[in-house]
Order: structure tokens, then C-alpha cells, then sequence
């Protein structure tokens, strides 16, 4: 492998770094989102496929 090529890979590595801690963020955020829907009025919690009356 050439140095350019080196290069080129590093560089591809850091942008997939990048896109996997946004994942991450993502991911940690719709799982709150999910235990705040997932709560009912008195401090029940409902399952993922209930529906809330």
C-alpha cells in the first residue's frame, strides 16, 4: 500500500467514526423518547405495541 492510498483510507475511517457516534446519539435519544411515551398518568408503564387510554 502506497502512502496516498494510506491516506486516503485514514480519511475514510474518521468520516466512518463521525457517522457511527451520530448513530449513537441518535439511538440513545429515540430510546428516551421512547421510555417518555412509554409512561401513563400515576407512573405506569405501557408496552411498546399498547395502546394508552
Amino acid at each position: 500500500m502506497d502512502i496516498d492510498t494510506a491516506i486516503k483510507v485514514t480519511r475514510i475511517l474518521k468520516d466512518v467514526g463521525n457517522i457511527v457516534k451520530s448513530l449513537d446519539v441518535a439511538m440513545k435519544q429515540a430510546k428516551a423518547e421512547q421510555v417518555d411515551a412509554g409512561r401513563v398518568k400515576g407512573g405506569g408503564i405501557i408496552g411498546r405495541y399498547e395502546i394508552p387510554r
